[in-house]
């Protein structure tokens, strides 16, 4: 009888575990995807940003600012990269 009681135990418990991982594992996949559109749509806004600024005649300071926004947009992204990577 303890033996039964211990099986039907044990089923519980790994059906329990599943059902946590498949949760977990949809969330995760939920924020991977999210966090590949925001890589990818800081790739468009930087592209468009560095187009805009190379149609428009810039003077000096608008082109180190330039230099210095796609400096933070690169560094963002990498930052992002490497969330994507770890997860």
């Amino acid at each position: 009888m303890e033996t039964y009681e211990k099986d039907i135990l044990k089923r519980e418990i790994t059906a329990e575990v599943r059902e946590e991982l498949t949760r977990s594992s949809g969330k995760l996949i939920t924020r991977r995807v999210l966090l590949a559109l925001c890589i990818l749509a800081m790739e468009t806004l930087l592209w468009v940003f560095l187009i805009t600024s190379s149609v428009q005649s810039s003077t000096v300071a608008q082109g180190v600012l330039t230099c210095l926004v796609v400096v933070c947009f690169r560094v963002t992204q990498a930052g992002m990269f490497a969330w994507f990577n770890e997860k």
